[in-house]
């Protein structure tokens, strides 16, 4: 048995505490911390919208929480900055907990912040434990995935991904973040003030896939957040899009590395996408072409990218790690 405590008592952490109990028993929730008002206190059961109590209550200091129940891992699902978490990742380690994250950041959190990562990963070696940086995406689908999917190729040349993600399936805070309903006009403006960021996660993707390919990168483009405008009428249980306005975001990345090769990422999460889908394109030897359909639901995904991800995290060796570093990966050339 794992004996974990979550700390994020939201949308995603809802899902995980569900998730646990239904499917995975060899998982023990000893503790969980929000620091809403409204969910200190009270029967963690409760919280989630369960239709029974669980017998743990939801706390709001995180080092009483470790002090009585001292888990084995602490999986947090609660911001994808770094800057956001840094301090609940230090205190877990402190207390000698191996730590996964849904952080977008935290997934390659280098390019972020060096010296956090650095300071990070010197308090997981030095309590002997691990953290980690996990989800669908970034985690899998734009990186570990086509990562692995280049396996049988002798040479790699190139490495295409498209992810298109129907948004209406998705929660409701993960629509209002890609701008859905608005006015182009208001979308604009909701950029420009980073109001909207679209996906946090692109680039910790780009670097993921390049580091597992044995890629060095030179150079990285991004483009800048595009709306997605709607042709047609959709409503979903949170927002209503009339045609011409915003229905979600359009970002693209370009990574190039040595001897003209790159990886080209695309994603596109709008309400009312028809073609959801997930895309792989190896250029090498053998190329290799892959497509998902429908493309993996991003909620459900990242909550059974971090939970299966555990045992592993837990037999690994101290330190900040990446998800590549869990896998075979070619030397750097």
């Amino acid at each position: 048995m794992i004996d974990a405590a979550l700390v994020g008592v939201g949308a995603i952490g809802s899902m995980v505490v569900r998730a646990i109990l239904e499917d995975y028993p060899w998982i023990d929730l000893v503790a969980a911390v929000d620091v809403a008002p409204g969910k200190v206190g009270r029967d963690l059961g409760e919280v989630v919208g369960l239709e029974e109590e669980l017998g743990l209550e939801v706390e709001d200091d995180l080092e009483v929480a470790l002090v009585e129940s001292v888990p084995d891992v602490v999986i947090v699902t609660t911001s994808s900055r770094l800057g956001d978490i840094f301090d609940t990742l230090l205190t877990s380690v402190g207390f000698g907990s191996d730590v996964i994250s849904t952080c977008e950041e935290l997934a390659y959190p280098w390019i972020v912040d060096p010296a956090a990562a650095r300071l990070l990963d010197d308090a997981a070696r030095w309590a002997g434990v691990s953290v980690l940086g996990a989800g669908v995406n970034p985690g899998f689908m734009m990186d570990l995935l086509p990562a692995i999917l280049t396996l049988p190729c002798t040479k790699v040349e190139g490495v295409e991904v498209r992810r298109v993600v129907d948004a209406s399936k998705r929660r409701e805070p993960f629509q209002r973040k890609i701008g859905a309903g608005m006015t182009p006009e208001d979308f604009r403006d909701a950029v420009s003030t980073g109001r909207i960021t679209a996906h946090v996660g692109l680039e910790q993707s780009a670097y993921l896939l390049a580091e597992a390919l044995g890629w060095r990168p030179l150079g990285m483009e991004v483009s800048p957040v595009e709306p997605v405008t709607a042709e047609r009428e959709v409503a979903t249980d949170y927002v209503k899009v009339e045609p011409g306005m915003v229905a979600g975001v359009r970002q693209t990345l370009r990574l190039e590395s040595e001897g003209g090769r790159r990886i080209d990422l695309l994603l596109e999460a709008y309400v009312g996408a028809e073609d959801e889908r997930d895309e792989f394109l190896v250029k090498g030897r053998p190329p290799v072409h892959a497509t998902i359909r429908p493309g993996v639901q991003g909620d459900w995904g990242t909550v059974g990218s971090i939970l299966n991800m555990i045992p592993t995290l837990l037999g690994a060796d101290p330190g900040l790690l990446t998800v590549v570093d869990l896998i075979p990966r070619r030397p750097l050339s």
